[in-house]
């Protein structure tokens, strides 16, 4: 009998679209017949992050990297100005995702890192998913994946092709877990 892997997928989001992005690609794992949860970061259960096989964690790309207090004051401004037409999708004091990290325990456990970011070239709109990767692998944790990025607009949803790459990822994620010599790469 094979075993059911488990997959958590944590995230922080700051207008919505990275949460629809994380949800998108637990929908790709659940179909790859993995047991996915979805969690934002503040409200992760741990229990569920020590039991799974795989994590995978993604936030918005703020300033070339992950987000930070100031970030999320500018995000907070952002969502007043009435031009943007934003909401928040959460309070810009709680902890996000770079707070997560830095918390984080070593581990050997496995995890595949994504960002949301602007549609502009990596290169000038910079990464989240690599500083996460970066941090991570420093702590021990194992690369299962290659970093994924997603293109969100700077105001509005998320388009369904880029919901789109976010579930078949989720699928190729899960098609691989459940493989017998799951892919690890090298940081």
């Amino acid at each position: 009998m094979e075993q059911q892997m488990d997959a958590v997928v944590l995230y922080e989001s700051w207008f919505g679209n990275t949460r629809r992005v994380a949800e998108r690609i637990a929908e790709g794992l659940r179909a790859a017949d993995v047991q996915a949860q979805v969690s934002r970061l503040d409200q992760v259960d741990s229990n569920a992050v020590d039991a799974a096989d795989l994590i995978v964690i993604g936030g918005p790309t703020h300033a070339h990297s992950i987000s930070n207090a100031a970030t999320r004051i500018e995000a907070r401004h952002w969502a007043e100005d009435p031009e943007k037409q934003l909401t928040l999708d959460t309070d810009p004091s709680t902890p996000g995702l770079r707070e997560w990290l830095e918390a984080a325990e070593p581990s050997a456990r496995r995890f595949a890192a994504f960002s949301t970011r602007a549609d502009l070239a990596e290169l000038l709109s910079g990464s989240a998913a690599h500083s996460i990767r970066r941090r991570l692998h420093k702590k021990g944790w194992t690369v299962f994946s290659p970093d994924e990025s997603f293109i969100v607009p700077v105001s509005g949803d998320v388009v369904e092709e880029q919901l789109q790459r976010a579930e078949s990822w989720g699928r190729l994620l899960g098609s691989e877990l459940s493989l017998p010599t799951a892919g690890v790469l090298a940081g």
